[in-house]
């Protein structure tokens, strides 16, 4: 049986893996909605001009059927969403896996500590009691 300073060690290596996986989550998490917020940000604004560009054309060329087709296509050139580019869906979709993986582990970690606080619980009052034990056969 292991010391209750061995432990107490275990438990504290294992707290630093829960709180370095909380750390690298919170960070992978920021990189995918900054991957997504850029996108988002350039979605609008290329949007935004395809839209003005559609107004333009419609109040600059009224009453032909011609440049009210194109106007009305522009729509379909409008910016997608974050799944419409494949790269993109693939590297958010990557950087979920991940967090999910650092989850798990994170949660692995965190019983690994609780089993290893009532270990050190668990040694420490067994040795306080070989001590009590000790000091006993003394008198």
């Amino acid at each position: 049986m292991q010391s209750s300073s061995q432990y107490y060690s275990d438990y504290l290596s294992h707290k630093a893996d829960v709180m370095k996986c909380d750390q690298d989550m919170r960070t992978l998490a920021g990189i995918k909605n900054s991957l997504s917020g850029d996108f988002s940000d350039r979605q609008n604004s290329v949007n935004g001009e395809i839209d003005e560009l559609k107004e333009a054309l419609n109040r600059a060329v009224r009453y032909d059927p011609k440049f009210q087709t194109i106007a009305s296509e522009g729509e379909a050139q409008k910016e997608k969403d974050t799944s419409a580019d494949s790269k993109l869906n693939d590297a958010v979709i990557n950087l979920e896996n991940e967090i999910a993986d650092l989850n798990n582990k994170r949660s692995m970690a965190d019983q690994q500590a609780n089993q290893s606080y009532q270990d050190f619980l668990t040694a420490q009052r067994e040795e306080h009691e070989a001590w009590l034990n000790s000091l006993r056969n003394r008198w």
